[in-house]
């Protein structure tokens, strides 16, 4: 494959416009006609005598003259052609991340003891070891708080915005677990959309909101 030249020279037809422009410009058209006017003051008055160089150099000032406003009147057209936008009005997308006014998040917390029953059965009936149940439902034994880790489950809903113009593709979504909770851990179960798993990448259009929950 060849590479493009770019063309820098006007065809024959351009050309021609561009001459004929020079032509009807109304200086071009004045600098004629004294042309013509000093020509048949030569005729009709004998003592009236110029070069032939004199009539060629005003025909050649009336061409220079006007095949600069046409330049000009082109050179300002094509510039109005030009969209020029400044750099803050351009068209951009832009995300936004939005909570719902209701319904922000739900949260669940399960018994710290289940699964455990046969356990704690055991250490009960165990007479070496001292065990009970105090009012708030917590287990002791030995006099030190049996503890197991429970679950719980915390959803959260939020939009996403494309707020500009553009549209974009979100490609992953990611989340910081590092919160040093030594008596907590998070698992991170994924990104939810109507129900189902988010697929990625996820297009939006300019202005298009997508409800997710975490």
């Amino acid at each position: 494959m060849k590479p493009l030249k770019k063309r820098t020279d006007f065809s024959i037809l351009e050309f021609g416009k561009f001459l004929a422009a020079i032509l009807k410009r109304r200086v071009f058209l004045l600098f004629l006609l004294l042309d013509g006017v000093l020509y048949l003051l030569q005729i009709y008055r004998h003592e009236f005598f110029l070069l032939p160089i004199y009539y060629l150099s005003i025909l050649f000032i009336g061409f220079i003259w006007s095949a600069f406003q046409v330049y000009r009147a082109l050179s300002l057209a094509y510039q109005s052609k030009l969209n020029t936008v400044p750099i803050g009005n351009m068209p951009k997308s832009e995300l936004a991340v939005l909570f719902p006014s209701e319904n922000r998040y739900t949260y669940s917390i399960s018994d710290p003891y289940e699964g455990r029953n046969s356990y704690i059965t055991d250490v009960q009936k165990n007479k070496a070891v001292e065990s009970h149940f105090d009012e708030r439902g917590i287990f002791h034994i030995n006099n030190e708080i049996y503890y197991v880790m429970g679950k719980g489950g915390l959803d959260i809903s939020l939009r996403l915005h494309n707020s500009g113009k553009l549209p974009f593709d979100i490609l992953s979504i990611d989340f910081d677990h590092n919160l040093n909770l030594s008596h907590l851990r998070i698992a991170d179960v994924g990104v939810f959309h109507h129900g189902g798993k988010l697929q990625y990448p996820v297009h939006l259009e300019g202005g298009e909101v997508i409800a997710l929950q975490l």
